[in-house]
């Protein structure tokens, strides 16, 4: 995967004002507490087969203390989470009756350090979705910037 443009123009949207909240994800997630990687939905386009949401990464998060202690950066494992429960939605929104888990992740490329304070940009473009699992592209982006490109593949559980 080789991306050029955005699936989504982070700069069209107001984290302060999601399309789902935190509240809303968690009827389509199941993660909890510091598991909850993703804080919000931007942009659900089933037409176009694109989601955008985010993550904000602040300074006093569980995993700043120990990655790293002079430098904290998101664990790239954590980016791919949120991007992997952004897909979640995706499906569940299109499956309701099912839950999405993690079946392959290939193709991973780290751009750029994700550093607090900032905000996690996600989109996801799905590939393929099918009754029992989907793929995507993924993109991470923050200042403008992609950090990362990956595919995931999610799979019914």
């Amino acid at each position: 995967m080789s991306s050029v443009e955005f699936f989504f123009d982070p700069t069209q949207f107001d984290i302060r004002k999601p399309l789902m909240s935190i509240e809303e994800i968690r009827k389509h997630n199941a993660q909890r507490y510091e598991m909850e990687m993703l804080h919000g939905v931007l942009l659900h386009d089933e037409e176009r087969g694109v989601i955008g949401g985010f993550y904000e990464m602040k300074p006093d998060l569980w995993w700043t203390r120990g990655h790293f202690p002079d430098r904290p950066m998101l664990p790239g494992v954590l980016a791919l989470e949120t991007a992997g429960q952004l897909c979640s939605v995706y499906f569940h929104r299109t499956h309701p009756t099912l839950r999405m888990g993690l079946g392959a992740i290939e193709q991973v490329k780290f751009r750029r350090p994700m550093v607090p304070p900032n905000v996690l940009y996600v989109g996801a473009k799905m590939i393929a979705l099918r009754s029992r699992f989907a793929k995507f592209d993924l993109q991470g982006i923050t200042e403008g910037k992609i950090c990362f490109e990956a595919t995931f593949t999610g799979a019914a559980i």
